[in-house]
């Protein structure tokens, strides 16, 4: 077998658009004009979801969970944990995401139920860590209330090792044979 052998350039490109803050063309339209994708929402210094996504970033959690009447969830190595937070209620659940749900999430969420979007960590989550800490978050009712999952978004590209993929699957992805 193979050594994988990592694309500098691919990495670059990746950076770049990971970093991008300008919409790129993502769908068409009926009349097959370009749609543009929603940018990344940034979280105000301050918010309480800030802290939220602070905790998760410190913890290596890969979720969070909000749902009305239990604190924060946070998952950690695969295993639930719960936050010190005091349960939430519905309106601090819409307190928390309401500077963040912008009008046509909350026009999604009516019509279908549920809206995803992105969002960015304003600031680093330590003075160590620069990165652009970067949350996907999926909005929804649960049982009549507004509630949340929001998933930390990965700022490198994994190699098959960290995957724990067998190297046997580096031959797939050569460039000269692909798949």
């Amino acid at each position: 077998m193979s050594k994988l052998i990592r694309d500098p350039q691919l990495e670059a490109l990746v950076r770049e658009l990971n970093d991008a803050e300008v919409p790129r063309p993502s769908a068409k339209d009926d009349g097959g004009n370009a749609l543009l994708a929603w940018p990344a929402a940034s979280v105000a210094e301050g918010n309480a979801l800030e802290s939220l996504l602070i905790d998760m970033a410190q913890r290596g959690a890969s979720d969070l969970l909000i749902v009305t009447g239990a604190p924060p969830v946070l998952r950690i190595a695969g295993r639930l944990a719960r936050t010190t937070d005091a349960p939430l209620s519905a309106e601090a659940i819409a307190s928390l995401l309401g500077n963040v749900i912008t009008g046509r999430v909350r026009e999604k969420l009516e019509t279908d139920g549920s809206a995803d979007f992105s969002l960015r960590l304003a600031r680093a989550a330590s003075e160590d860590d620069r990165r652009a800490w970067r949350f996907r978050v999926n909005v929804h009712r649960q049982r009549g209330t507004l509630a949340a999952s929001v998933r930390a978004l990965p700022t490198e590209v994994p190699t098959l090792p960290q995957l724990r993929l067998p190297p046997a699957l580096a031959e797939l992805v050569k460039p000269q044979r692909g798949l």
